[in-house]
């Protein structure tokens, strides 16, 4: 089973790709030009194989998935299409409670803009 933070982080990004109007081939083609100065079609392709597995394993490194998320925040798409990428994630470094307090004011903030 995966960590909270991985599920919690892989729900994020598919739902701001559903909201945003995209599939999850086409986020990942994005995500891959934006990280890649050389645009090359076999490797976009295995990093789009890469990124919907990235998004259903229960293992898949929850710093991965900031990463993709970060990126997301920089395409000119999805700022204009006016999506909330919510910002806070557990860094499970603070006080157990203080991190669950932190997180659930960040869903809730998240919940309102949607």
């Amino acid at each position: 089973m995966g960590t909270q933070s991985t599920l919690e982080l892989q729900a994020i990004i598919k739902d701001l790709c559903a909201r945003a109007g995209w599939s999850q081939k086409m986020l990942a083609r994005w995500i891959y030009l934006e990280e890649n100065e050389i645009d090359d079609e076999d490797d976009m392709r295995r990093f789009e194989e890469r990124f919907k597995k990235e998004l259903t394993r229960p293992k898949t490194d929850p710093k991965r998935l900031i990463q993709y998320l970060d990126t997301m925040r920089q395409i000119p798409v999805i700022e204009k299409a006016d999506v909330v990428i919510p910002k806070y994630y557990s860094t499970n470094k603070l006080d157990k409670e203080l991190e669950k307090a932190l997180s659930e004011i960040s869903k809730d903030i998240s919940s309102k803009f949607k």
